[in-house]
């Protein structure tokens, strides 16, 4: 039987089995979107640690003097309310931002690229992971739904 890739930003793939369409795939890829955004709203990595705080100047300018929690999700347009399925096809599912901006915020926070607009350093943030476990049960739920 033929593998589908998911690939999220990082180009992190794992094989799924394949599905019946494109659509089934999206689906799957908006069930990982809503785990990845719950878990990062929870404060949490992609390993399930917590994020390591704010920097005393970021709190003080940004968060009004709060280091914790960090939640990548404090601006109104947060860098999460951009994270959708970009790409899906019955072998492939592609999680990443709808703009360009988000993108790059999503990128520094990853570690993917520095940003060269600020002092210091980013900590990274990993939060774009995805456990073989949520693709499993995302996989699982779809099928199920698809099945009369």
């Amino acid at each position: 039987m033929a593998r589908a890739q998911i690939t999220v930003t990082r180009n992190f793939k794992l094989a799924v089995p394949r599905l019946m369409s494109a659509t089934a795939m999206r689906a799957v890829g908006l069930e990982l979107c809503v785990k990845i955004e719950n878990r990062t709203r929870s404060g949490r990595d992609e390993t399930g640690h917590a994020f390591t705080q704010y920097s005393e100047e970021y709190a003080r300018r940004v968060k009004g003097g709060r280091l914790a929690p960090v939640t990548l999700s404090h601006r109104p347009v947060g860098m999460l309310n951009e994270l959708d399925v970009l790409v899906a096809t019955p072998t492939r599912i592609g999680i990443g931002f709808r703009s360009a901006a988000m993108e790059q915020r999503a990128e520094y926070h990853d570690g993917l690229v520095r940003n060269p607009g600020v002092r210091g350093s980013n900590p990274l943030r990993r939060f774009m992971g995805v456990h073989p476990s949520w693709v499993e049960a995302a996989v699982r739920k779809i099928r199920a739904s698809l099945m009369f």
